[in-house]
């Protein structure tokens, strides 16, 4: 290199201290991350299009939970309510921690087609609200899935 400064001295100048410094951050990230673990709190509805008439689930999951309270559930207006909640709980291992869940799911139906929206549910845990994601469902007629499943065919 030119000015005296050959390559390798560049690299080891430049390069080594910001990939040495570079993993210090990125460890630290993990850390924080891994020390102080987020409520999760989301809604889950069948990503394909379901049928009027026929039942489907809607579930809020809510992870790494403690003191939770007043869990209340969005307005389900556009369909028919079946059953709910039914609520579970359980725990699982990942990367070598243990998470908790708690599970609440309705069973509803179509009423008519159309595109609807279902709003978050909302829950108070250690006195803060919080809501999970709204999600849309699609309800298709029993005629017009039978019209796309042979169009799918032929």
């Amino acid at each position: 290199m030119r000015n005296g400064i050959s390559l390798f001295s560049f690299i080891y100048i430049f390069v080594v201290p910001v990939k040495k410094y570079f993993l210090h951050i990125i460890s630290l990230g993990f850390l924080f991350t891994s020390a102080y673990p987020q409520n999760g709190f989301r809604t889950i509805v069948p990503s394909q299009p379901v049928l009027v008439g026929e039942s489907f689930q809607v579930q809020f999951i809510l992870e790494n939970a403690k003191e939770i309270n007043n869990f209340v559930p969005p307005s389900f207006s556009d369909f028919h309510y079946v059953t709910g909640p039914n609520i579970y709980s359980g725990s699982a291992i990942e990367n070598g921690q243990v998470k908790q869940f708690q599970n609440w799911v309705y069973t509803l139906t179509g009423l008519r087609k159309g595109k609807f929206i279902i709003h978050g549910a909302a829950i108070s845990i250690k006195g803060k609200s919080i809501q999970s994601n709204d999600v849309f469902v699609e309800v298709l007629s029993k005629s017009d899935a039978a019209q796309s499943f042979l169009e799918g065919i032929c």
